[in-house]
């Protein structure tokens, strides 16, 4: 859940892309291989919003409660695109262990 955006629902348009980021003060940044969410529904539809700014950090998660990635760019000109860290990169950077229970 966003803390701007709150609850929202997306599809993974591309779950392998580059993402050119501009931050202040630093300049752009690439990111590969990151994960490209839109609105579910009809992705010209203006008013669909996956995410908006604000919500960088927030836990995307896929149906059955699996986590997808991590919410950290949102495109502010045309909102209905953000990007994800996946989560296995994430994991894997922050030295994180993981079990499988067979839950």
């Amino acid at each position: 859940m966003g803390r701007s955006s709150g609850h929202t629902w997306g599809v993974i348009h591309d779950p392998v892309v580059r993402v050119n980021v501009f931050y202040d003060g630093v300049g752009t940044a690439a990111f590969d291989d990151q994960i490209l969410v839109r609105p579910e529904g009809d992705p010209s539809e203006s008013a669909a919003v996956f995410a908006l700014p604000g919500d960088s950090g927030a836990l995307v998660l896929a149906d059955g409660n699996f986590a997808v990635g991590l919410l950290f760019a949102v495109n502010t000109i045309m909102p209905n695109r953000a990007w994800l860290n996946p989560i296995g990169g994430v994991l894997r950077e922050l030295g994180v262990e993981t079990w499988n229970f067979g839950w």
